[in-house]
């Protein structure tokens, strides 16, 4: 084996090195993002919701592989600006309130959406993290405790949903309380419109950082 061959195996064991080092000195809150979207996926097998399945599951793989370096997303690129990203929402929105909800050209849709918005989000040149004021760590902590009861409440229900007698009838996830109000035309377009400006948000305040 010559000296090349032999730096290149060495290179490759150190970059794998590397990647279970990073994976190691992930924070809690990313762990726990990383948690959560797995366990969705799970609980989505759990409903045999293949698709669905599916959709986290590669999101889970991306976002490990991206953490540990193995898939590696750095470009030049700039995130989109205010004005991009509202024509682009505008534009999105047409189809979104025009389709069927259940219908696969919706599913498509809101697939090529979330594609769109991961990849004009996701982070190109991290910044340096910055300590959090102790006003900000205090709302962070009640807001995220808000989410996890809300998430367990749903989680519960699903579950009770899909095995208990009465079914959906009579443990209904958020979801199914939503569906009278998203039926209509007002409710949907409010939706739409609500969806579209919080992921316009999240992709204005993701990509840069």
């Amino acid at each position: 084996m010559d000296d090349e061959t032999a730096e290149g195996i060495e290179g490759e064991g150190t970059r794998r090195l590397g990647g279970l080092e990073a994976l190691r000195a992930l924070s809690w809150g990313a762990r726990g993002w990383l948690f959560v979207v797995v366990a969705i996926g799970l609980v989505q097998l759990l409903r045999r919701q293949w698709g669905d399945a599916i959709i986290f599951g590669v999101t889970a793989f991306a976002l490990t592989a991206d953490a540990s370096g193995l898939l590696p997303l750095e470009g030049s690129w700039r995130r989109p600006r205010t004005r991009t990203v509202v024509i682009v929402g505008v534009v999105a929105a047409v189809p979104l309130v025009l389709l069927p909800r259940h219908g696969v050209a919706m599913a498509i849709a809101v697939m090529a959406i979330g594609v769109a918005a991961g990849a004009a989000a996701w982070p190109r040149h991290p910044s340096p993290v910055r300590p959090w004021s102790r006003g900000l760590r205090a709302l962070a902590i009640w807001w995220g405790a808000v989410w996890i009861a809300g998430c367990l409440w749903e989680l519960a229900e699903v579950l009770r949903g899909a095995q208990l007698p009465g079914g959906r009838a009579a443990y209904p996830a958020l979801s199914d309380l939503l569906n009278p109000a998203v039926d209509t035309v007002a409710g949907k377009i409010v939706f739409v419109v609500c969806w579209l400006a919080v992921g316009g948000f999240l992709v204005r305040r993701g990509g840069g950082r």
